[in-house]
């Protein structure tokens, strides 16, 4: 049993946030480990690991890798999907690239995964790693060379933040289910933070954790530790200001893509900077 549904990306525009209100829709089995990786990092462990996340029939099964719409970085994604699971419908969360951008950025930083200063990694940003992340339309032209355009939703990440119930609505009409369907959980906010707290020791814990039992399960592990204890060993991460100088270099490296996203999807974008 595979899956039909497949929330492609982007990473750090709310896929841990969709992946948990599917959860609650009874039509719908979203694997118990988010970020399964196959079609990117995971393709060696071969079809029967992959099957094994879906024990269960239900009308849409799932998953949601961020990693799927990391090109020309990671090559190849669609076109093993397409090769394996071709009918399946899939799901793109976007977000203003350069909010996106700074969340990435704070987050890498967090976990020790990042060193340099931020105005360099923007002025650096065509050969940083998680730059090309918010570069949507070049990910989707990947995806429209293996499968139709009507299998694919575009979901505004800010539209799913602030208009939850009719974000969900569309997309359980996109999936074939009820969607009349709601849940008391829709009220979650799923990984907001007001600021990132710097992991100092519980870095190296943290790439264990990972490496030991795979991206989901890590970070289900690492929610149960006592917030006191995590306060110890952190410290506050302020989130980086971008001055005039930094918007102008983000609008050269993405305002063309974002035209061509806007184009294709005919979604306004409205509250996005570009």
């Amino acid at each position: 049993m595979l899956p039909n549904l497949i929330i492609i990306g982007g990473a750090k525009c709310g896929t841990t946030a969709l992946h948990q209100y599917l959860l609650r829709h009874p039509e719908i089995w979203m694997s118990q480990e988010k970020e399964l990786n196959f079609f990117s990092l995971n393709w060696h462990r071969g079809l029967g690991w992959y099957e094994g996340f879906f024990p269960r029939p239900a009308a849409v099964r799932g998953e949601a890798s961020p990693r799927y719409t990391e090109y020309p970085l990671i090559s190849g994604v669609p076109q093993r999907m397409a090769g394996v699971v071709g009918d399946a419908k899939l799901i793109y969360l976007v977000r203003d690239p350069v909010d996106r951008f700074v969340s990435h950025y704070t987050f890498d930083r967090a976990f020790g995964r990042w060193k340099l200063p931020f105005a360099e990694t923007v002025e650096r940003i065509e050969s940083i790693p998680f730059g090309v992340n918010g570069r949507y339309w070049l990910q989707l032209e990947q995806y429209l060379e293996h499968f139709r355009a009507e299998q694919i939703l575009v979901v505004d990440h800010d539209a799913l933040l602030v208009r939850r119930d009719e974000t969900l609505r569309t997309i359980f009409r996109f999936l074939g289910v009820d969607d009349s369907f709601s849940s008391p959980r829709f009220d979650v906010v799923h990984n907001r933070a007001p600021d990132r707290r710097r992991r100092l020791p519980a870095v190296l814990t943290a790439r264990a954790l990972r490496r030991a039992l795979g991206t989901g399960r890590a970070w289900r592990v690492q929610q149960r530790v006592p917030h006191s204890l995590y306060l110890l060993f952190s410290e506050t991460l302020e989130r980086p200001v971008v001055d005039e100088r930094m918007r102008a270099r983000f609008v050269e490296y993405y305002a063309e893509d974002v035209a061509r996203l806007r184009a294709f999807t005919g979604l306004e974008l409205g509250s996005w900077s570009l």
